[in-house]
C-alpha cells in the first residue's frame, strides 16, 4: 500500500470544519463515532467505500484513496475483535473548535479506557516476567506473544495488534510469525517430553540421582545406546526443573583439613626400597575396606626390606588419632630394633601432613619423607 500524500493548510481547514471529522494531523484524519456507525451501516448495504464519504459529506478526493482504504480495513477490523466503533485520539491531532462537551467527554472516556487497559498490559508482562524470577523483567520475545495473543482474545479489548506489540517492544511481524508457527512448536514440544522421559528414567536408573554428564554416560550404556547431546541434557533438565543436588560435603574431610598444614617433605627414599637392610626403610598409608555399613580404615606401616607389617590400626572413621596410635604401636612393639637412622615414606596425604603427626615423628628421631603430590 502507498502512503498517503501529506495535508495541505486548506484541506486541513476543510475536514477541520466537517463534523464527521474528529481531529485531523498532516498525515492522518480521525473520523468520530457517529461517522463509523453510519459508515458501517452503509457499507453493509452493500454501498461502495468512496460513494458513503460523499453521502456522509465527506469529500474522498481530499481524504485520499489510501486514507480511505485504510480506514475501511481498521474499522473492519476493529469490529471483527469485538472493539465496536473505537473513537481514536491523538496527542498531536488538531481537533474541531466546534466540539459539543459530550464529544469531549466521550473522548476524554475512550482514552481512559484506553490508558486503563495499557496498564493492565504493562501488569501482565511484568507479572509473568517476575513469576519466571527475572529481576529485569527481561521476557523472551515468545512469552510476549502470548500474552499479546491472550490480550488481543478478549472482547473488550481497545487495541490493535500493532498497538499491542508496540507497548511489548515486539515487530508485528515477528507476532504473526510466532502465530503461524504453533504446530511447529507443538512438534517440539513433543519430541522434548518424549527426551525427557529418557533422560527422567537415566536420573532415577538405580535411585542414584544423577547431573548432565552422569546422564549422558548412562543414555551411552542403553541397548541400543542413546546419543543425546549434553547441552541438550542441560536445557531439558532446565526447561523441566530437574536438578541433581549437591553432594553433602564429608565431615570428617572437613575435620581433617581444618587441622591440615601446608608442610611436605622431599621424596628422600627416591625408591630405594631394599637398599638399606631391615627396620631402616618404613612405609606407611591408609587402606580402605568394605563392610555392611559402609567402611572401615586401615593404617598400616610396612618394613620395606623385609615387607613385614610392624604396625596396624583399624578405625571406624577417618579422624588423625588412629594414624598417630599406629606410630605408638610401632615403637611400643619395635622401637628398639629401629636403625638409628629410619626413615618413614608416605604419600601427601593430609593425616601425613598434620601437625601432630609431623610433631610426633620429629619428637622421635624419625625422619619423613614423601612421594611426589598425586603418587601414593
Amino acid at each position: 500500500m502507498e502512503k498517503a500524500s501529506k495535508l495541505t493548510k486548506e484541506q486541513i481547514d476543510y475536514l477541520l470544519h466537517n463534523e464527521n471529522v474528529a481531529g485531523v494531523t498532516e498525515k492522518n484524519i480521525f473520523f468520530t463515532v457517529k461517522f463509523k456507525e453510519k459508515f458501517y451501516a452503509l457499507y453493509e448495504s452493500g454501498m461502495k467505500h468512496s460513494t458513503i464519504f460523499s453521502r456522509l459529506g465527506v469529500d474522498p478526493n481530499i481524504v485520499g484513496y489510501n486514507r480511505v482504504r485504510s480506514f475501511v480495513y481498521h474499522l473492519l477490523d476493529d469490529i471483527r475483535c469485538g472493539r465496536g466503533f473505537v473513537g481514536y485520539t491523538n496527542k498531536n491531532c488538531i481537533t474541531r473548535a466546534s466540539d459539543s462537551t459530550e464529544e469531549k467527554l466521550k473522548k476524554a472516556l475512550t482514552e481512559l479506557e484506553y490508558l486503563k487497559q495499557e496498564n493492565q498490559f504493562l501488569k501482565k508482562i511484568v507479572a509473568v516476567g517476575k513469576k519466571m524470577q527475572n529481576i529485569e523483567i527481561d521476557l523472551k520475545a515468545s512469552d510476549k506473544f502470548k500474552i499479546i495473543k491472550d490480550t488481543s482474545e478478549k472482547r473488550n479489548i481497545k487495541f490493535t495488534i500493532y498497538e499491542l506489540c508496540e507497548i511489548a517492544s515486539v515487530s508485528k511481524s515477528g507476532y504473526y510469525n510466532w502465530l503461524n508457527d504453533a504446530e511447529k512448536r507443538e512438534i517440539k514440544e513433543g519430541q522434548d517430553r518424549n527426551d525427557f522421559e529418557l533422560i527422567l528414567e537415566a536420573y532415577n536408573y538405580k535411585g542414584v540421582k544423577k547431573g548432565a554428564k552422569s546422564i549422558y554416560m548412562r543414555l551411552l550404556r542403553n541397548n541400543p545406546p542413546i546419543v543425546m547431546n549434553i547441552k541438550k541434557i542441560r536445557r531439558l533438565m532446565k526447561k523441566y526443573g530437574l536438578f541433581c543436588k549437591i553432594r553433602v560435603a564429608n565431615s570428617y574431610k572437613r575435620m581433617i583439613k581444618a587441622i591440615k598444614t601446608n608442610t611436605t617433605f622431599d621424596n628422600t627414599l627416591n625408591r630405594e626400597f631394599r637398599n638399606h637392610g631391615e627396620r631402616t626403610i618404613l612405609l606407611t598409608d591408609i587402606t580402605y575396606i568394605r563392610i555392611n555399613d559402609g567402611f572401615a580404615y586401615l593404617s598400616v606401616i610396612l618394613d620395606a626390606y623385609t615387607k613385614e607389617c610392624l604396625s596396624h590400626v583399624l578405625s571406624p572413621n577417618l579422624q588423625l588419632d588412629f594414624v598417630l596410635e599406629t606410630v605408638n604401636q610401632l615403637m611400643k612393639n619395635h622401637g628398639k630394633e629401629l636403625h638409628t637412622d629410619a626413615l618413614l615414606h608416605s604419600d601427601q596425604g593430609i593425616h601425613y601432613r598434620a601437625i601432630k603427626f609431623v610433631t610426633l615423628i620429629k619428637d622421635l628421631d624419625l625422619r619423613q619423607s614423601m612421594s611426589r603430590k598425586g603418587n601414593c
